[in-house]
C-alpha cells in the first residue's frame, strides 16, 4: 500500500483491538519502503496510540533526523542507529521479551536496551498503519510503502527473524501470530476504497483505508 505522507491524512484504520490481556512479550515485524528522507516529521509505521508522543501501548516509526527506526512499548522508547534507506524495501522488527526491547533491520540487530518491563498495555486507543490518530485527525503519516506487517504475542528469535526476512512471506512462522496484515492486492495505482483492503491473515481483524491510499507493488511472494 502506498501512503503519500505528511498532511495527506491517509492511513489504514484497524479499530481499537488489543493484544490479549496479560501479554508480556511482543514482536512486531514488517516491510517498509520510504519514498524519501523525511525532513518535516517522524513517520509512523504502526501505532496503538492516540498521540505523537510516547503514550499508548506500542508504536514503530521512522525517526527524524536520520531515517532511523524507533520502537515504543508502554511509553518506553528505543531509537536505532542504522538508516531505513529511501527507495529500498527494508525488513524491520521490534522484539520485546518482557525485560528487554531490541530493534532489527534486515534481521540484523540494530539497537537494544533494558525495558521498563511488564505486560503490554490495553486501552481504547485506535490501531493504525501509516499514521497515528490525534485530535480527531491523522498525524505523522508515512511517506512510502508498507507490506506484511505482523504482531506476535511472544519474542521471536534471531533465527526466526532471519527466516521471515529470507522467505518473503512463505516462512510458516505462525506460533504466537496475533495479527498479520497484507494487501488485498489490486493493480498498482488502484485506489483502496473497498472494505477489507488490508487483510489479516492471522484472523478476521481486517483494516479499512482512510482517504484512499493506493495499491503498490509489494514485497510478498505468496
Amino acid at each position: 500500500m502506498d501512503y503519500p505522507g505528511l498532511a495527506a491524512d491517509i492511513t489504514v484504520e484497524l479499530a481499537n483491538s488489543n493484544v490479549p490481556a496479560g501479554t508480556g512479550a511482543l514482536s512486531i515485524t514488517g516491510w517498509v519502503n520510504p519514498d524519501a528522507d523525511g525532513t518535516a516529521d517522524d513517520q509512523v509505521i504502526i501505532a496503538k496510540s492516540n498521540t505523537t508522543g510516547n503514550g499508548g501501548a506500542f508504536k514503530v516509526q521512522i525517526e527524524e533526523p536520520g531515517n532511523v527506526l524507533r520502537g515504543i512499548i508502554n511509553g518506553d522508547e528505543l531509537t536505532g542507529v542504522g538508516a531505513v534507506s529511501p527507495g529500498v524495501w527494508t525488513f524491520f522488527a521490534m522484539v520485546y521479551d518482557g525485560a528487554n526491547k531490541t530493534l532489527f533491520l534486515n534481521a540484523v540487530q540494530d539497537a537494544t536496551e533494558a525495558d521498563v518491563g511488564g505486560n503490554i498495555g490495553t486501552d481504547a486507543d485506535p490501531l493504525r498503519l501509516g499514521g497515528v490518530k490525534q485530535n480527531g485527525g491523522v498525524a505523522r503519516e508515512l511517506d512510502g510503502l508498507l507490506d506484511d506487517i505482523r504482531v506476535y504475542t511472544r519474542a521471536l528469535s534471531l533465527a526466526e527473524l532471519q527466516t521471515i526476512f529470507n522467505s518473503l512471506g512463505v516462512d510458516g512462522i505462525v506460533f504466537g501470530l496475533h495479527w498479520r496484515w497484507v494487501q488485498n492486492e489490486l493493480s498498482p495505482g488502484t485506489a483502496a476504497v473497498v472494505v477489507d483492503s488490508i487483510i489479516d491473515l492471522a484472523g478476521t481483524f481486517d483494516g479499512d483505508p482512510i482517504n484512499s491510499p493506493v495499491y503498490a507493488e509489494g514485497i510478498l511472494r505468496i
